[in-house]
């Protein structure tokens, strides 16, 4: 099976079966992958995403603007493996979706791992992700679901900024 693998801690880094991407054509591509990786598989109406990525443009740019971005990225996924683009990408004309099944996202585990109340001793943290895990360590022993999620985009965020 082709694993598509994605690092945001330290900047953002791509490979597939360890084959490192560097043909990410703008910043946006690769924004959106990632943010489509950290979100799992769930799906993304379209108009939110190209608001997300594009909120300085009007409305048909934007949109305009996402269609050529996913249809890139599905290009260079399928150079890369034929194949690939469909299987990770599930597009519809009202949504997007990733799956994650064949995905493997540096900060995922961590994030699922927190959820649960546990924390894997054996990771090794950057330091400047230090106050944020300390900071999900304690919502997941409040159990405060929205707050912890809120927490894993707030890291996701200060790992890709």
């Amino acid at each position: 099976m082709i694993q598509l693998e994605l690092s945001l801690f330290g900047g953002f880094a791509a490979s597939v079966n360890s084959e490192s991407i560097t043909q990410f054509r703008t910043d946006k591509m690769w924004a959106l992958l990632a943010y489509l990786a950290l979100n799992g598989e769930r799906p993304f109406r379209r108009e939110s995403l190209a608001t997300l990525l594009w909120s300085e443009w009007p409305d048909d740019a934007a949109r305009r603007n996402l269609r050529q971005t996913l249809h890139r990225l599905r290009q260079l996924l399928d150079e890369l493996a034929p194949g690939l683009g469909d299987d990770l990408l599930t597009m519809t004309r009202q949504t997007v979706q990733l799956n994650g099944t064949t995905v493997s996202l540096d900060v995922a585990q961590p994030i699922v791992l927190l959820a649960k109340g546990e924390l894997l001793l054996s990771l090794e943290w950057p330091s400047e992700a230090e106050p944020f895990i300390t900071e999900g360590m304690l919502l997941a022993k409040e159990s405060n679901s929205s707050d912890l999620i809120s927490w894993g985009q707030k890291l996701a965020g200060e790992a890709t900024g």
